[in-house]
Protein backbone atom coordinates (compact mmCIF):
# COMPACT_ATOMS: atom_id res chain seq x y z
CA UNK A 1 0.00 0.00 0.00
CA UNK A 2 1.35 3.42 -0.91
CA UNK A 3 2.22 5.57 2.07
CA UNK A 4 1.26 9.24 2.03
CA UNK A 5 3.51 10.89 4.54
CA UNK A 6 5.29 13.88 5.94
CA UNK A 7 8.55 13.26 7.74
CA UNK A 8 8.93 14.48 11.31
CA UNK A 9 12.36 14.58 12.91
CA UNK A 10 14.02 14.04 16.25
CA UNK A 11 17.45 15.25 17.23
CA UNK A 12 18.78 13.23 20.11
CA UNK A 13 20.23 16.41 21.55
CA UNK A 14 20.53 20.04 20.57
CA UNK A 15 21.91 22.46 23.09
CA UNK A 16 23.01 26.03 23.44
CA UNK A 17 25.28 27.53 26.06
CA UNK A 18 25.34 31.08 27.35
CA UNK A 19 28.25 31.92 29.63
CA UNK A 20 27.14 33.98 32.63
CA UNK A 21 29.79 34.39 35.30
CA UNK A 22 30.57 30.79 36.36
CA UNK A 23 27.15 29.36 35.45
CA UNK A 24 26.37 27.63 32.15
CA UNK A 25 22.68 27.55 31.16
CA UNK A 26 21.92 24.48 29.08
CA UNK A 27 18.49 23.92 27.53
CA UNK A 28 18.03 20.58 25.80
CA UNK A 29 15.55 20.35 22.97
CA UNK A 30 14.13 17.09 21.74
CA UNK A 31 11.09 15.52 20.15
CA UNK A 32 10.05 11.88 20.48
CA UNK A 33 7.87 9.41 18.57
CA UNK A 34 7.92 5.71 17.68
CA UNK A 35 9.21 3.96 14.52
CA UNK A 36 11.70 6.08 12.66
CA UNK A 37 13.78 6.20 9.49
CA UNK A 38 17.40 7.31 9.29
CA UNK A 39 19.23 8.58 6.21
CA UNK A 40 22.95 8.05 5.47
CA UNK A 41 23.35 11.62 4.19
CA UNK A 42 21.94 13.17 7.38
CA UNK A 43 25.02 14.71 9.01
CA UNK A 44 23.14 15.07 12.32
CA UNK A 45 21.87 11.46 12.28
CA UNK A 46 18.32 12.55 13.07
CA UNK A 47 15.45 10.12 13.47
CA UNK A 48 12.72 10.92 10.92
CA UNK A 49 9.20 9.64 11.57
CA UNK A 50 6.70 9.14 8.72
CA UNK A 51 3.29 10.67 9.50
CA UNK A 52 0.34 9.31 7.48
CA UNK A 53 -3.19 10.51 6.83
CA UNK A 54 -5.81 8.99 4.53
CA UNK A 55 -6.80 12.45 3.33
CA UNK A 56 -3.34 13.05 1.82
CA UNK A 57 -1.58 12.02 -1.35
CA UNK A 58 2.16 11.83 -1.80
CA UNK A 59 4.39 13.83 -4.15
CA UNK A 60 7.92 12.60 -4.85
CA UNK A 61 10.86 13.40 -7.11
CA UNK A 62 14.03 11.61 -8.20
CA UNK A 63 15.77 14.91 -8.94
CA UNK A 64 18.36 16.39 -6.60
CA UNK A 65 17.12 19.27 -4.49
CA UNK A 66 19.02 22.41 -3.63
CA UNK A 67 19.55 21.92 0.10
CA UNK A 68 20.98 25.37 0.75
CA UNK A 69 19.92 25.78 4.39
CA UNK A 70 23.32 25.27 6.03
CA UNK A 71 21.91 25.23 9.55
CA UNK A 72 19.54 22.31 8.96
CA UNK A 73 21.48 20.03 6.57
CA UNK A 74 18.32 18.21 5.51
CA UNK A 75 18.66 14.79 3.84
CA UNK A 76 17.65 14.49 0.19
CA UNK A 77 15.51 11.46 1.03
CA UNK A 78 13.39 13.50 3.41
CA UNK A 79 12.89 16.55 1.22
CA UNK A 80 12.25 14.50 -1.94
CA UNK A 81 8.89 13.45 -0.45
CA UNK A 82 5.93 15.71 0.33
CA UNK A 83 2.28 15.43 1.28
CA UNK A 84 -0.62 17.37 -0.19
CA UNK A 85 -4.41 17.02 0.37
CA UNK A 86 -6.34 14.71 -1.97
CA UNK A 87 -9.03 17.39 -2.14
CA UNK A 88 -7.46 20.31 -3.98
CA UNK A 89 -9.57 22.77 -1.98
CA UNK A 90 -8.78 21.24 1.42
CA UNK A 91 -6.54 22.52 4.19
CA UNK A 92 -3.53 20.40 5.13
CA UNK A 93 -3.87 19.75 8.87
CA UNK A 94 -1.61 18.10 11.43
CA UNK A 95 -2.50 17.73 15.09
CA UNK A 96 -0.23 16.68 17.95
CA UNK A 97 -0.34 16.73 21.74
CA UNK A 98 2.34 17.80 24.19
CA UNK A 99 2.79 16.44 27.70
CA UNK A 100 2.89 18.18 30.08
CA UNK A 101 0.50 20.54 28.26
CA UNK A 102 2.31 23.74 29.27
CA UNK A 103 5.60 22.64 27.68
CA UNK A 104 6.97 25.25 25.21
CA UNK A 105 8.34 24.03 21.88
CA UNK A 106 10.10 25.22 18.72
CA UNK A 107 9.02 24.15 15.25
CA UNK A 108 10.92 24.09 11.95
CA UNK A 109 8.74 23.52 8.87
CA UNK A 110 10.55 22.56 5.66
CA UNK A 111 9.18 23.15 2.15
CA UNK A 112 10.29 22.42 -1.43
CA UNK A 113 8.13 22.32 -4.56
CA UNK A 114 8.55 18.87 -6.12
CA UNK A 115 6.13 19.16 -9.05
CA UNK A 116 6.69 20.89 -12.35
CA UNK A 117 3.89 23.46 -12.38
CA UNK A 118 2.11 24.50 -15.54
CA UNK A 119 2.10 28.15 -16.56
CA UNK A 120 -1.39 28.71 -15.18
CA UNK A 121 -0.79 26.79 -11.92
CA UNK A 122 -0.12 28.45 -8.56
CA UNK A 123 0.57 26.87 -5.19
CA UNK A 124 0.14 29.43 -2.42
CA UNK A 125 -0.95 29.07 1.19
CA UNK A 126 -0.87 30.58 4.66
CA UNK A 127 0.46 28.84 7.77
CA UNK A 128 -1.50 28.93 11.03
CA UNK A 129 -0.91 27.38 14.44
CA UNK A 130 -3.98 26.82 16.62
CA UNK A 131 -5.98 29.11 14.35
CA UNK A 132 -3.53 32.02 14.62
CA UNK A 133 -1.76 33.34 11.52
CA UNK A 134 1.95 32.46 11.52
CA UNK A 135 3.26 33.08 8.01
CA UNK A 136 2.19 33.66 4.44
CA UNK A 137 1.11 33.82 1.76
CA UNK A 138 3.89 31.45 0.78
CA UNK A 139 4.79 29.51 -2.37
CA UNK A 140 7.44 26.74 -2.16
CA UNK A 141 10.43 27.19 -4.47
CA UNK A 142 10.96 24.57 -7.21
CA UNK A 143 13.43 21.92 -5.99
CA UNK A 144 14.83 24.32 -3.38
CA UNK A 145 14.46 23.85 0.37
CA UNK A 146 13.21 26.70 2.53
CA UNK A 147 12.48 26.59 6.26
CA UNK A 148 9.90 28.39 8.38
CA UNK A 149 11.18 28.50 11.95
CA UNK A 150 10.03 29.78 15.33
CA UNK A 151 12.31 32.47 16.73
CA UNK A 152 10.64 32.10 20.12
CA UNK A 153 8.99 29.07 21.77
CA UNK A 154 5.30 28.35 21.20
CA UNK A 155 2.70 26.87 23.54
CA UNK A 156 -0.62 25.18 22.79
CA UNK A 157 -3.74 25.45 24.95
CA UNK A 158 -4.15 22.22 26.87
CA UNK A 159 -1.15 20.80 25.02
CA UNK A 160 -3.24 20.28 21.84
CA UNK A 161 -1.49 21.75 18.80
CA UNK A 162 -2.97 22.12 15.31
CA UNK A 163 -0.79 23.19 12.38
CA UNK A 164 -2.76 24.18 9.27
CA UNK A 165 -1.64 25.07 5.76
CA UNK A 166 -4.52 27.03 4.25
CA UNK A 167 -4.85 27.50 0.48
CA UNK A 168 -5.25 31.13 -0.64
CA UNK A 169 -7.94 32.30 -3.06
CA UNK A 170 -5.24 32.90 -5.67
CA UNK A 171 -3.94 29.32 -5.49
CA UNK A 172 -4.99 26.65 -8.00
CA UNK A 173 -3.16 23.85 -6.15
CA UNK A 174 -3.49 22.57 -2.58
CA UNK A 175 -0.84 23.21 0.11
CA UNK A 176 2.30 21.07 0.23
CA UNK A 177 4.45 20.01 3.18
CA UNK A 178 7.76 18.09 3.12
CA UNK A 179 8.95 17.81 6.72
CA UNK A 180 8.67 19.18 10.24
CA UNK A 181 11.12 19.29 13.12
CA UNK A 182 9.76 20.14 16.57
CA UNK A 183 11.57 20.32 19.88
CA UNK A 184 10.42 20.81 23.44
CA UNK A 185 12.51 22.78 25.90
CA UNK A 186 13.67 21.52 29.28
CA UNK A 187 15.10 23.99 31.78
CA UNK A 188 17.76 22.73 34.16
CA UNK A 189 17.44 24.66 37.46
CA UNK A 190 20.90 23.50 38.46
CA UNK A 191 24.00 22.25 36.70
CA UNK A 192 23.54 18.65 35.51
CA UNK A 193 27.26 18.04 35.15
CA UNK A 194 30.20 18.23 37.48
CA UNK A 195 33.46 19.92 36.62
CA UNK A 196 35.18 16.70 37.68
CA UNK A 197 33.39 14.68 34.95
CA UNK A 198 35.87 13.26 32.44
CA UNK A 199 36.34 10.60 29.77
CA UNK A 200 39.36 8.96 31.37
CA UNK A 201 39.46 5.17 31.72
CA UNK A 202 36.39 4.90 29.47
CA UNK A 203 37.71 2.20 27.13
CA UNK A 204 37.99 4.64 24.22
CA UNK A 205 39.79 3.36 21.11
CA UNK A 206 40.77 4.77 17.73
CA UNK A 207 41.89 8.30 16.98
CA UNK A 208 40.88 11.47 18.82
CA UNK A 209 37.59 12.46 17.21
CA UNK A 210 37.19 15.61 15.14
CA UNK A 211 33.96 16.21 17.06
CA UNK A 212 35.88 17.86 19.90
CA UNK A 213 36.56 20.86 17.68
CA UNK A 214 32.85 21.77 17.97
CA UNK A 215 33.09 22.03 21.76
CA UNK A 216 34.50 25.54 21.63
CA UNK A 217 33.62 26.22 25.26
CA UNK A 218 35.48 23.16 26.57
CA UNK A 219 37.97 23.90 29.35
CA UNK A 220 39.07 20.47 30.60
CA UNK A 221 39.68 17.53 28.24
CA UNK A 222 40.68 14.35 30.07
CA UNK A 223 41.18 11.36 27.75
CA UNK A 224 43.78 9.65 29.91
CA UNK A 225 44.12 5.90 30.43
CA UNK A 226 42.30 4.81 27.29
CA UNK A 227 43.60 3.07 24.16
CA UNK A 228 43.67 6.02 21.78
CA UNK A 229 45.95 5.75 18.75
CA UNK A 230 47.09 7.99 15.91
CA UNK A 231 48.50 11.49 16.16
CA UNK A 232 47.50 14.34 18.44
CA UNK A 233 45.28 16.54 16.23
CA UNK A 234 46.35 20.12 15.60
CA UNK A 235 42.80 21.45 16.04
CA UNK A 236 43.12 21.06 19.83
CA UNK A 237 45.33 24.15 19.77
CA UNK A 238 42.48 26.11 18.17
CA UNK A 239 40.04 25.51 21.05
CA UNK A 240 40.74 28.78 22.83
CA UNK A 241 38.85 27.88 26.01
CA UNK A 242 40.96 24.79 26.81
CA UNK A 243 42.96 25.03 30.03
CA UNK A 244 43.89 21.37 30.55
CA UNK A 245 44.49 18.50 28.09
CA UNK A 246 45.32 15.13 29.64
CA UNK A 247 46.27 12.50 27.04
CA UNK A 248 48.43 10.35 29.31
CA UNK A 249 48.28 6.57 29.30
CA UNK A 250 47.36 6.04 25.63
CA UNK A 251 49.13 4.73 22.49
CA UNK A 252 49.44 7.98 20.57
CA UNK A 253 52.11 8.28 17.89
CA UNK A 254 53.77 11.01 15.85
CA UNK A 255 54.84 14.35 17.29
CA UNK A 256 53.12 16.76 19.64
CA UNK A 257 51.86 19.63 17.43
CA UNK A 258 54.12 22.67 17.78
CA UNK A 259 51.03 24.89 18.07
CA UNK A 260 50.07 23.05 21.27
CA UNK A 261 53.56 23.45 22.69
CA UNK A 262 53.40 27.19 22.06
CA UNK A 263 50.00 27.78 23.70
CA UNK A 264 50.28 29.90 26.82
CA UNK A 265 48.44 28.83 29.97
CA UNK A 266 47.59 25.34 28.71
CA UNK A 267 48.39 22.31 30.91
CA UNK A 268 49.27 19.44 28.61
CA UNK A 269 49.96 15.91 29.90
CA UNK A 270 51.20 13.32 27.39
CA UNK A 271 53.09 10.96 29.66
CA UNK A 272 52.65 7.23 29.19
CA UNK A 273 52.53 7.33 25.36
CA UNK A 274 55.68 5.29 24.56
CA UNK A 275 55.62 5.93 20.80
CA UNK A 276 54.99 9.67 20.98
CA UNK A 277 57.84 11.86 19.70
CA UNK A 278 58.54 15.30 21.16
CA UNK A 279 60.96 17.96 19.95
CA UNK A 280 63.16 20.61 21.53
CA UNK A 281 63.30 18.74 24.83
CA UNK A 282 59.79 19.88 25.75
CA UNK A 283 58.39 16.35 26.08
CA UNK A 284 59.80 13.44 28.03
CA UNK A 285 58.84 10.80 25.41
CA UNK A 286 61.58 11.68 22.97
CA UNK A 287 62.57 9.00 20.46
CA UNK A 288 63.37 5.73 22.24
CA UNK A 289 63.94 7.30 25.65
CA UNK A 290 60.27 6.75 26.66
CA UNK A 291 60.59 8.81 29.84
CA UNK A 292 57.43 9.95 31.61
CA UNK A 293 56.83 13.59 32.24
CA UNK A 294 53.96 16.04 31.98
CA UNK A 295 54.51 19.38 30.33
CA UNK A 296 52.87 22.74 30.86
CA UNK A 297 52.41 25.29 28.12
CA UNK A 298 50.49 28.58 28.82
CA UNK A 299 47.25 29.53 27.05
CA UNK A 300 45.22 32.73 27.21
CA UNK A 301 41.65 31.57 27.86
CA UNK A 302 38.76 33.32 26.20
CA UNK A 303 35.03 33.07 26.82
CA UNK A 304 32.75 32.60 23.83
CA UNK A 305 29.01 32.19 23.39
CA UNK A 306 28.24 29.14 21.23
CA UNK A 307 25.43 27.28 19.53
CA UNK A 308 26.52 23.65 19.18
CA UNK A 309 25.10 20.24 18.35
CA UNK A 310 26.74 18.10 21.07
CA UNK A 311 26.66 18.19 24.89
CA UNK A 312 28.29 14.82 25.59
CA UNK A 313 28.54 15.09 29.35
CA UNK A 314 24.82 15.76 29.82
CA UNK A 315 23.51 13.30 27.24
CA UNK A 316 22.75 10.52 29.72
CA UNK A 317 20.80 12.94 31.91
CA UNK A 318 18.79 14.26 28.95
CA UNK A 319 17.74 10.85 27.68
CA UNK A 320 16.20 10.13 31.08
CA UNK A 321 14.08 13.29 30.87
CA UNK A 322 12.25 12.71 27.54
CA UNK A 323 8.85 14.36 27.21
CA UNK A 324 6.92 12.44 24.51
CA UNK A 325 4.91 14.20 21.84
CA UNK A 326 2.35 12.29 19.77
CA UNK A 327 1.30 13.02 16.21
CA UNK A 328 -2.32 12.26 15.37
CA UNK A 329 -4.51 12.38 12.28
CA UNK A 330 -6.53 15.56 12.04
CA UNK A 331 -9.08 15.84 9.28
Amino acid sequence: MKRHCVFVAILVLIFHLVQSQNQTDCDSLFFWLNDCDRFPDDVYDRKWYPVFQNSWTQVTTNLNLNISTIYYELPQGVMATAATPLNTNATLNIKWTIEPPTTPFYSYIHFAELQSLRANDTREFNVTLNGEYTFGPYSPKPLKTETLQDLSPEQCTGGACILQLVKTLKSTLPPLLNAIEAFTVIDFPQMETNEDDDLSSSGLTGVITQGFKNLTHLQYLDLSDNNLTGEIPKFLADIQSLLVINLSGNNLTGSVPFSLLQKKGLKLNVQGNPHLLCTDGLCANKGDEHKKKSITVPLVASIASIAGLICALVLLFILKKKTPLKFEDYV
